[in-house]
């Protein structure tokens, strides 16, 4: 058995707990700034070719986006309170599925990926 014991100096310490409060500060804004790119990404869907189209656009300007803390989870959330919003992206028995959402999380994860990795890599420097 083996016994092995750093000794790290008070200001390395001190460091590496600034680094580990920059990459929080990092993802908080990264998932901030990749929650917005998917609202406004969601937002564009409209009207074009094989998406649902504006009738009032009441459903496209209530798509929002926000970020909470969760405990130690950080999480973006992007919806809509509208009541018909879950009908149009999920489907149901009568209406098929034509979301608008979760496509763009699908189409663009790299760009999304590379929002909260920019941020991230921003805070550290």
């Amino acid at each position: 058995m083996f016994n092995i014991q750093l000794d790290i100096d008070p200001k390395s310490i001190k460091m590496l707990n600034k680094i580990d409060d920059d990459v929080k500060t990092g993802l908080l804004k990264g998932v901030r700034n990749a929650m917005f790119f998917v609202e406004g990404e969601s937002k564009k869907r409209f009207g074009s070719a094989g998406n649902l189209r504006v009738r009032s656009g009441r459903l496209r300007s209530s798509i929002k986006s926000s970020v909470q803390k969760q405990g130690k989870d950080i999480v973006g959330i992007v919806g809509s309170n509208v009541i018909y919003a879950s009908v149009h992206e999920f489907g149901n028995d009568r209406v098929p599925a034509r979301p608008f959402i979760t496509p763009v999380f699908d189409e663009k994860l790299n760009i999304i990926e590379g929002l909260i990795m920019d941020s991230i890599m921003e805070e550290v420097k």
